[in-house]
């Protein structure tokens, strides 16, 4: 993976993009991954110029250190907890400890895809539950398919809306299998049901630090359970969390002051995005993350295109079914918000759409 020094562009330092990653041109403002766009964190940064890795030297076979904060954070304890490299990873131990070839695994959609590309790849069947209108889960259906094993995002990815903690609870009640919690955008709702893991043994949830806590590019996925994590334990090899990603992580644990900040921001900004997204004819779904899911006016893909030719990446969903027509849309700064606004008013006006 190629990485540029900075060039011409967004003039931004604070937000992450003064490399060009993936052969994207510098400058380049994603809006695309859901990652936090007021980040690097100056406490990382400063982390990594200092460049003081034992390198020669294999990481903690079980990322012990980080275990060990994550448990006073969390009140927990470590063993409760297993780190591994960036959720997706995490979600191969899930299927890989609680299935065997064959099984199938539910989810709703549309949510993640790699719940269903982890399923296959065991030789799992992948039980795809539509959601009810207003994308709230279908909890009867769920609970018909579920054997031993479901996952389900809350808040969910790409709608960005909040299961009700009943239903929730209702799921994790009402099989007898293993109930996979996926929190990755829970620190902008709020709302972890990390106090429930003593009354639910068989509930498993997953955390990140590639979203809030701003260190994507390091890879840090975490599962926290009781009987369950055991499980976790016995399929997952050691040394997989590298030194410097295990170090990072600590260093974005400790950084609350800069975290409390930037959720903030996007939490004042998201409002503010949706009004003028539905001045310009976009449909805006309810979220409670640092995305939006928006019906667009006119063809999604054209719009996309029409705003990574200006330097803006967004996330096209029109070939997903259901969401014909949708794109995503990260929350930034009002700097990035700004900018992505006057262009996409740009799109749209050589298109011949004018706002409401």
């Amino acid at each position: 993976m190629a990485i540029k020094k900075k060039g011409p562009g967004l003039k931004t330092a604070k937000a992450g993009m003064d490399y060009s990653v993936d052969g994207l041109p510098p400058g380049t403002l994603r809006m695309d991954l859901n990652t936090n766009l007021l980040g690097p964190n100056p406490a990382i940064t400063k982390f990594l110029k200092a460049g003081n890795y034992e390198t020669n030297q294999y990481p903690s076979p079980h990322a012990d250190t980080l275990r060990e904060a994550l448990a006073k954070e969390w009140k927990i304890e470590p063993g409760n907890i297993v780190c591994s490299n960036g959720v997706d990873d995490i979600i191969n131990l899930t299927i890989k400890a609680f299935t065997e070839r064959g099984d199938s695994v539910a989810f709703p959609v549309p949510s993640f895809t790699m719940y269903n590309f982890w399923t296959k790849s065991y030789g799992c069947t992948p039980i795809e539950v539509p959601m009810l209108p207003g994308f709230n889960v279908d909890i009867d259906g769920l609970l018909e398919k579920t054997n031993k094993l479901m996952i389900v995002a809350r808040p969910n990815n790409p709608t960005g809306n909040m299961m009700p903690e009943e239903d929730m609870c209702r799921l994790i009640e009402g099989t007898k299998g293993y109930v996979a919690l996926d929190e990755a955008y829970i620190e902008y709702s709020g709302g972890s049901f990390m106090d429930r893991l003593k009354k639910y043994p068989n509930l498993v949830i997953y955390r990140t630090f590639s979203k809030a806590y701003a260190i994507a590019g390091m890879r840090v996925g975490v599962a926290i359970g009781t009987d369950g994590i055991k499980r976790l334990m016995e399929v997952k090899p050691p040394f997989n969390l590298n030194i410097v990603s295990e170090a990072a992580a600590l260093v974005a644990l400790k950084s609350k002051a800069w975290l409390k900040k930037t959720i903030g921001i996007v939490v004042r900004e998201r409002p503010k995005v949706t009004k003028s997204l539905s001045a310009l004819g976009f449909k805006v779904y309810p979220s409670v993350t640092n995305f939006l899911l928006c019906k667009a006016p006119v063809s999604s893909k054209s719009i996309c295109e029409g705003l990574a030719k200006r330097g803006i990446l967004i996330k096209d969903f029109g070939n997903v079914p259901g969401l014909e027509d949708h794109v995503r849309i990260t929350i930034g700064a009002p700097k990035h918000n700004k900018v992505f606004l006057d262009k996409l008013k740009n799109v749209l006006d050589e298109k011949g759409v004018k706002g409401r």
